[in-house]
């Protein structure tokens, strides 16, 4: 069942209609984007999507829990596990037991490290670049929280 849609600006119904369908269009070209330029660089470097996902998230935040990864990568646990278990087996990260011994934190090895800080991130590279050139039009703050409003309705709702 589709949502009512509603302007809330006074903008007529039409007009804003046709900007929000814009406006997903753009976001979905974006996210196709950044899918196609990760999905060809990580291929040459032999890992997935995901896999390369997970090592740059270990690279920046440090070790987690798979349950944490999955979370952020909106990936069942299930199927994370299968991807924890290929990147173990390339000798990319390691697991090691947390007091809790059911969880496990996942960390980076050196040769994961080393992957990762010298994969490419083209994509990253253009959407920061973008980003910065559009801070006067758009303050990151307002796109920010803009962004993560509409995720956050996303993920609350049951379409």
């Amino acid at each position: 069942m589709a949502l009512p849609i509603s302007p809330s600006n006074g903008m007529p119904s039409t007009d804003w209609i046709k900007l929000t369908a814009q406006t997903v269009h753009e976001l979905a070209r974006a996210i196709d984007m950044q899918a196609r330029q990760s999905r060809k660089s990580y291929q040459q470097y032999g890992i997935t999507e995901n896999q390369g996902a997970i090592l740059r998230l270990l690279l920046v935040d440090g070790p987690q829990s798979a349950i944490a990864l999955s979370k952020r990568l909106y990936v069942t646990p299930s199927n994370m596990t299968g991807i924890i278990d290929r990147l173990e087996t390339k000798g990319l990260i390691n697991r090691t037991r947390q007091r809790d011994r059911r969880i496990m934190d996942i960390h980076l090895t050196d040769k994961g490290q080393q992957l990762i800080q010298n994969l490419p991130d083209p994509v990253e590279v253009k959407l920061r670049w973008a980003i910065e050139q559009s801070e006067s039009q758009i303050p990151l703050p307002t796109l920010y929280a803009g962004l993560r409003s509409v995720l956050d309705h996303i993920t609350s709702q049951s379409i």
